[in-house]
């Protein structure tokens, strides 16, 4: 638990700082993104992910940097509400780098970010086909019996 909320501060200071120490600042003041090991992923630069918004770009990182099963076990930030853990901090504060580095501070805010990252998750432990087929199958039945 102490290494949690240690984890927790290091990400919050993050967000206070604006950036990673040492990244050169926002990509919008140095005009443009520049990548380095936090942005690249495999052969992919994920500063050249096609996004509408700092939300659907941080979604679409949050693929990159966790499995299905990390994200169905887990929310953003552990909490006393919920009995899950927090994602992997490391992991977390690169995620918050790379949406940094794209998307200025007036383009997002942390309280949208994790809530539509949780709903990620919280998504993640539901297999829409299994829950379409047995509704499907459901229907077929109780049609069937009449």
């Amino acid at each position: 638990m102490v290494e949690l909320e240690k984890g927790m501060a290091e990400i919050l200071e993050l967000l206070r700082e604006g950036g990673a120490a040492g990244s050169g600042g926002d990509a919008h003041a140095s005009g443009g993104p520049r990548p380095d090991a936090d942005t690249i992923f495999g052969s992919t630069n994920m500063m050249h992910i096609a996004s509408r918004d700092a939300y659907a770009f941080a979604l679409r990182i949050v693929d990159f940097l966790f499995s299905k099963d990390e994200l169905k076990g887990a929310l953003l930030f552990s909490s006393k509400k919920s009995a899950k853990p927090g994602l992997d901090h490391e992991k977390v504060k690169r995620l918050l780098r790379i949406v940094k580095c794209k998307y200025s501070d007036d383009e997002w805010d942390m309280k949208t970010l994790t809530s539509k990252i949780n709903q990620k998750c919280r998504d993640s432990g539901h297999d829409r086909r299994s829950v379409r087929a047995e509704t499907t199958s459901d229907v077929e039945n109780t049609a069937a019996d009449n």
